[in-house]
């Protein structure tokens, strides 16, 4: 009984390949005798091409304008807030590359340049560093969704 199921199962097995093969095979010699008894077909004259030139994509990032945040720290209310001046700092922004304007309000005894530091903070987070002679200091530090929150020490 076993031997009866065993060659039933091969012989089913064989007809399956075997029509597999019949249909694969019949398609490629059909193809083949196509080929040869129609004549070779005349290349297609290529489209022209359009007057105007496509500038190529660019794979510039988007440069959204982030949601910024203030944070005072002590020692900030030393100076006086009617003698202060509203800056705009132009700060890299490390996740797209692009230049964020960063409004800011520092008081007026602080001249000259700052000393610029760039690290990564608490948390991995980008920090830029902005320390004036006159002992005003601001962080402005980048969180992972591109936002900024600006934080000031004062004189």
């Amino acid at each position: 009984m076993s031997t009866v199921r065993l060659s039933l199962a091969g012989s089913r097995l064989f007809v399956v390949v075997s029509l597999v093969l019949l249909a694969l095979t019949s398609t490629a010699e059909a193809k083949l005798l196509r080929r040869a008894s129609q004549p070779a077909a005349e290349p297609k004259p290529a489209a022209e091409a359009p007057a105007v030139a496509v500038a190529p994509a660019t794979c510039a990032p988007k440069c959204c304008p982030p949601n910024i945040c203030y944070r005072h720290h002590k020692g900030c209310v030393c100076f006086d807030p009617c003698k202060t001046v509203e800056l705009i700092l132009h700060v890299k922004d490390p996740c797209t590359c692009c230049l964020v304007e960063v409004p800011v309000c520092m008081p007026v005894c602080c001249t000259g340049d700052p000393t610029v530091c760039c690290y990564t903070g608490f948390l991995r987070r980008p920090v830029v560093e902005y320390s004036w002679a006159c002992g005003f200091q601001l962080k402005v530090v980048f969180d992972r969704r591109g936002d900024i929150t600006v934080h000031y020490y004062g004189l």
